[in-house]
């Protein structure tokens, strides 16, 4: 007992430093950006988002309507995640709550999918996302873990101000970033160096 308290004790600990950092609104920020991609993404490409909705068994057809209100939604969510900093902790909370429910709805549509043998471009990002894979749902549920740790360790803290949000909305999107390039190491490991031939 004494090592399970000992660890939720910890746990504990950690989420309070983090609530009390830069580090939380970077969170919130970096949530933002996925949301605002993603949204973008569908916005630009309505018709590839509807056939992936149906593939996932939300509608019977590709319906575009469908497809764009998904795309409003999403930019919605990325909005409030964007700006909630700067009007108050009840705001973080509830956009990184809602935030967090729409990630999980969306691993558990991917994990569903996967189960029943489906491979198709998911359409996360856009048209150029690749089909379902085992990392889809590992990279869908690691962003539920992030939105849920900034919902859980939300400060009971004054608005930030513009100078302190931009600076969280740049954090936000290096780490997002960073976690691209390196979930991409592998395909940019084996291009050629420039000046080089391809073998």
């Amino acid at each position: 007992m004494n090592g399970i308290e000992e660890t939720i004790e910890l746990i504990e600990s950690a989420g309070l430093a983090l609530s009390k950092s830069a580090l939380h609104p970077t969170l919130i920020a970096m949530i933002g950006v996925v949301f605002l991609w993603s949204g973008t993404a569908k916005a630009r490409s309505p018709w590839i988002s509807a056939f992936a909705i149906a593939e996932f068994g939300i509608t019977r057809q590709p319906r575009i309507r469908v497809a764009k209100a998904a795309a409003l939604g999403e930019l919605g969510i990325a909005g409030m995640l964007i700006t909630a900093p700067a009007v108050s902790s009840e705001a973080v909370g509830v956009a990184a709550g809602i935030a967090t429910l729409t990630l999980l709805a969306f691993s558990l549509l991917i994990m569903l999918a996967l189960r029943a043998g489906k491979s198709f471009a998911c359409a996360c990002f856009g048209d150029d996302s690749a089909p379902l894979t085992s990392w889809t749902l590992i990279r869908s549920c690691m962003l539920v873990l992030v939105a849920a740790v900034g919902f859980a360790t939300t400060p009971a803290s004054p608005p930030l101000p513009i100078g302190e949000l931009a600076l969280s909305w740049c954090g936000g999107a290096g780490l997002l970033a960073t976690g691209v390039l390196l979930s991409r190491a592998r395909q940019l490991a084996r291009l050629p160096l420039p000046g080089t031939a391809a073998a």
